[in-house]
């Protein structure tokens, strides 16, 4: 059981990275650099990642004095597979790095630069320990703002400033059917307001045309659904630092997930094959899945099912967020380093994985990636009518994502650790609802 949570929790963090170190940085009051010196700016990451790597090497040869280190937490070690060099990270390794980055940030010791997934931003901005980015965009006439998604930077808002810059994104909360079956089965989707309980229904009726034991959703798992849920409704279970997960609301969407296992709608199996299943998880993800999607004949996409039925719209996650220390006497130099990452030179990086935040390196990206695709492939016309019908349909949803897939990653493993106790049947909702609320609220209140 430890090990099958261990690969779950990972699952959900895939994207994770951040971590803190102390600033011995010596510089004026103003936070300008010493006449002739150098700047040494740190920024605080759980990995090493080429894409800022090459960032900072490129970034110094424009900016001799200033250096940029980087401060990691986890080891890089090298692991067999598609991928080469891969992080070891576990899920000790996760919450020991939100405690330690958080209670340097919180103490005035951490870098001048921190990246912030997983970490709890909401409680870092109560404490004034980030940077608003709005202020620097504002007074620097060389930054034009309209070059990038205003929805994306308006989603990652804390109130009414930016404390956060995600340098991309990633679709989230979609999942595809097949639109033949459902069309044999007479049966119409409403994404914007259907609920996991009619999600049920729909599945019972698929069964009917393709027999009982067709899987339903591929790559479902108890914990990664209920991620889904506190990500999709955290502002509602986690409001001015206080939990609401004793509620039936949470409890609710518990009984949701357990009964859809209970009663073999959903099982936990893993698998690559996007055939394999009557609905798959994703869906324009990001620009190379998204040509892929595009492609594959009868698939049509919807927004995941909700708890209530009031869609959240299209979400996102974050690639990289980055923000800036309050404390940090090299500000500048900092807003100069990240005004470079967004630039079209580093947005435009193939080292930069999911959709660019910059609107004409995100355009160009799926052009590329489309261009790509026929080559290999050798695209009829047909087929070429679907990606211009899928990309112009895509270039909405860019501009449409409106809501940021986020919390506290230490009260998500926390949820999660306790939720099993309730989809085993050892405890009740009821129980493991207050047990969660209680942990929750010490961390809160830490």
């Amino acid at each position: 059981m430890k090990k099958k949570l261990s690969f779950i929790l990972l699952t959900v963090f895939l994207l994770l990275s951040a971590c803190s170190t102390g600033n011995s940085n010596s510089a004026s009051e103003d936070g300008e650099a010493p006449s002739g010196g150098q700047v040494d700016i740190t920024v605080s990451v759980m990995r090493k990642m080429p894409f800022l790597e090459t960032a900072a090497r490129k970034f110094h040869e424009k900016h001799p004095n200033v250096n940029i280190h980087f401060k990691e937490n986890i080891a890089v070690t090298e692991v067999e597979g598609e991928g080469g060099m891969m992080a070891a990270v576990s899920t000790l390794d996760i919450e020991k790095y939100i405690q330690t980055v958080t209670t340097e940030i919180l103490a005035g010791k951490a870098s001048d630069m921190i990246l912030m997934d997983s970490l709890p931003q909401d409680k870092l901005v109560q404490k004034n320990a980030l940077v608003n980015l709005y202020d620097w965009m504002e007074k620097d006439v060389t930054f034009d703002k309209s070059q990038y998604y205003g929805n994306i930077m308006k989603a990652a808002q804390d109130s009414e400033g930016l404390y956060g810059l995600p340098l991309s994104f990633y679709l989230e909360g979609m999942i595809s059917g097949n639109e033949k079956l459902l069309k044999e089965a007479n049966i119409t989707i409403d994404d914007e307001h259907w609920t996991w309980d009619q999600f049920k229904d729909i599945a019972k009726k698929l069964r009917e045309v393709t027999g009982e034991d067709t899987e339903v959703l591929s790559n479902a798992f108890p914990g990664v659904l209920l991620s889904d849920f506190i990500e999709g409704n955290y502002a509602k279970l986690v409001s001015n630092n206080q939990a609401n997960f004793d509620s039936e609301l949470f409890r609710g969407m518990m009984n949701q997930i357990k009964a859809m296992f209970d009663e073999g709608i959903l099982t936990e199996n893993f698998s690559y094959d996007q055939n394999a299943a009557l609905f798959t998880q994703g869906g324009y993800t990001e620009p190379e899945t998204a040509i892929q999607d595009m492609l594959r004949e009868d698939a049509v996409f919807y927004k995941k099912p909700t708890y209530d039925g009031q869609s959240n719209g299209i979400s996102y996650r974050s690639g990289l967020t980055l923000a800036i220390n309050s404390k940090s006497k090299f500000q500048k130099e900092a807003w100069e380093f990240l005004k470079f990452l967004l630039s079209d030179e580093m947005q435009a990086s193939t080292e930069l994985g999911g959709y660019p935040i910059n609107k004409a390196q995100a355009a160009a990206k799926l052009e590329a990636t489309r261009k790509s695709v026929e080559k290999e492939q050798g695209i009829d016309d047909k087929k070429s009518k679907a990606l211009d019908e899928g990309i112009k349909q895509l270039n909405e949803m860019l501009g449409q994502a409106g809501t940021k897939a986020t919390s506290d990653m230490k009260v998500i493993m926390t949820a999660m650790n306790e939720f099993q106790a309730f989809i085993s049947g050892q405890k009740s909702a009821e129980d493991v609802s207050k047990l969660i609320q209680n942990k929750v609220n010490t961390y809160l209140n830490e």
